[in-house]
């Protein structure tokens, strides 16, 4: 099973399913000091989105956008609570962060930031348009994290710790809100510092929350125009992924 990698068979069975979607990386977080409790180590997933969904929606989010973006969560979600289980079988704690749940409504913030732990883990960069984006498949991903006191041992991945945007900056053009400050990331900026989460949410409320039957608005134009995560960009070579 080439395509999805772990140090432990029992997380080679889980993912099993999922291959050619889900990726997954281990991360120590001791010093992060975001990190529920005193978890130190973060399991990353990384569950690659329908790319017929993603190209479709260029123009503007669809129902079949908002749909697949709720199966992803969901996915991750059960495949978080099944790590959980079998973490916990072995005697150790583990905790799961659900792929999207908002902790602050008026920061349009999470209780943790997934994409600290995915690029602690080396799964990928955050580009210009506040996503994660990993070499493989662009920012058309979702993400979940879970985390333990189980050691990864040599697992822990790489930490990226610089974008690999160069000067591309299609998603800054395209975001239809004008959300997104052109900045490049780098370890330690502010989410302020990329992107207005109160403008975007409110373009996408009053546009699009007729998608979601009303219960928020979607968008993902910036994640559909993002040459990374176009087919011709994700024939890479396991060794060059992140």
């Amino acid at each position: 099973m080439d395509d999805v990698y772990s140090p432990f068979p029992w997380l080679d069975e889980l993912l099993t399913g999922g291959a050619d979607t889900v990726r997954c990386g281990f991360a120590d977080m001791r010093r992060h000091r975001d990190r529920p409790g005193d978890l130190p180590f973060a399991l990353s997933l990384m569950v690659r989105m329908d790319d017929g969904i993603m190209d479709s929606i260029a123009n503007g989010p669809t129902r079949p956008y908002f749909e697949e973006y709720t199966r992803v969560n969901r996915l991750i979600d059960d495949l978080g609570a099944s790590v959980v289980g079998r973490i916990e079988g072995l005697g150790y704690r583990a905790r799961q962060v659900p792929a999207s749940a908002t902790a602050n409504r008026e920061k349009l913030t999470a209780s943790f930031s997934h994409k600290q732990a995915a690029t602690q883990a080396g799964l990928g960069w955050i580009g210009r348009n506040c996503q994660l984006v990993s070499r493989e498949f662009g920012p058309r991903i979702r993400l979940g994290t879970v985390f333990t006191d189980l050691p990864p041992v040599a697992a822990a991945g790489a930490a990226i710790t610089k974008s690999f945007c160069g000067k591309c900056d299609i998603c800054v053009k395209s975001c239809p809100a004008g959300a997104l400050s052109g900045k490049s990331w780098s370890p330690g900026m502010l989410r302020e510092e990329l992107f207005d989460a109160v403008v975007c949410n409110t373009w996408k409320n009053r546009q699009f929350a007729h998608l979601a039957d009303g219960s928020k608005g979607l968008c993902g134009i910036c994640v559909s125009r993002c040459p990374r995560g176009k087919a011709a960009r994700r024939k890479v070579t396991r060794a060059d992924n992140c």
